[in-house]
Formats: structure tokens, sequence, C-alpha cells
């Protein structure tokens, strides 16, 4: 502004683009579609007819379904009704943390943090980044998760301890992560 630049903050502007991407990022988590595509390419260049292999492609092709699962949301913000929304039509259920312990919704479950982490299948951050989220997700966070669970972050990259969850995902603590957002930010 000092330079005669205008500055727009524009809240909700990509709301629709990250609510795709996070519904993405819980197919390809869930499913590990990443996994599936590495042992298709893997089994072609060995030379492998692919289409002959049913054991192991199987088990890589299938993976759990998102019916019944249940979405976590931390900071159920404009991003995070519309994540929740899409979710429920999958047939998940649906429930929320606040952060802050001020914003409720009386749409989707309300729960502990301690809840959220332990019984979430799938944990999709949309917080901003406070003196309360600033490394929410760190070792100890991680060890209540679900070794089958899914950790998507589209709020702000601080919110994860990026060591921790490394860790995490090569002790196989928790299946897989999928961040939109990184600690160290442009």
């Amino acid at each position: 502004a000092a330079a005669g630049i205008p500055v727009f903050s524009t809240p909700g502007a990509n709301a629709n683009a990250v609510k795709e991407l996070v519904i993405c990022a819980m197919l390809m988590g869930s499913r590990d579609i990443p996994g599936a595509i590495r042992w298709v390419r893997e089994q072609a260049a060995s030379g492998v007819d692919v289409s002959t292999v049913v054991e192991k492609g199987k088990s890589a092709f299938i993976g759990p379904e998102l019916y019944k699962k249940t979405l976590g949301i931390i900071g159920l913000g404009a991003i995070g009704k519309r994540v929740a929304g899409i979710a429920e039509a999958f047939g998940c259920e649906v429930q929320c943390y606040s952060t802050s312990g001020k914003n409720h919704c009386a749409d989707y479950r309300e729960v502990d943090f301690d809840t959220l982490l332990s019984t979430s299948d799938v944990i999709s951050i949309h917080a901003p980044l406070t003196e309360e989220t600033r490394h929410l997700m760190d070792r100890e966070a991680f060890r209540r998760m679900k070794n089958t669970a899914v950790l998507i972050n589209v709020g702000r990259g601080p919110i994860i301890v990026e060591q921790d969850l490394r860790e995490a995902l090569e002790q196989g603590e928790i299946a897989a992560a999928g961040l939109d957002v990184l600690d160290a930010e442009p």
C-alpha cells in the first residue's frame, strides 16, 4: 500500500479449489492411489502384464472406502463447512474441533482434540495460525491418531511439526498426509 500498489484480502476466493483439493487428498490418501500408481509402473517396467496380476494389484487398487469413515475437521470455517458437505455426500460422519473454543457449529458434532485425534479416519486442518494452533500437530498428536488415518493440512504450515510428521509416516503411526502448506511459507 505504501508503494501505491492496491492490496486486497480475499477470504474465500479460492474456497472451491481448496475444497476440491481436500477431497482429492482424502481419496488419494485413503485408497493409496500414489502407491497403486507406483506399483503399476514398477510392474510394467519389469515387463509384467499388469492386467494379468490380480492378487497384489487387488489390494493396491481397492483400498478402504470413505463411506462410514469419520472426517475430523480442525477449523470449521467456510472451507471446512464445504468439505464437510461433500464428505457427507460420500457417507462420512463429520466431527469438528474448535482450536479457540469460541466457534461452534450445530450442523456437526463438536468433540475435544483428543477425541478428534483418536476417532477420525481423516483429519483435515483448516485453522488459522495462532498461538493455540502453532505446532498443534506434533509427535504426541500423531501417536494418538489411528495408524490408518490420513492427515490433510490446507490451513497454515506451522500447525504441523514437519519432522514429527515425517517420523510418524515412516514409522507407520499414520497412513498418509496431504499438505498444501509447509512450515517455511513464502
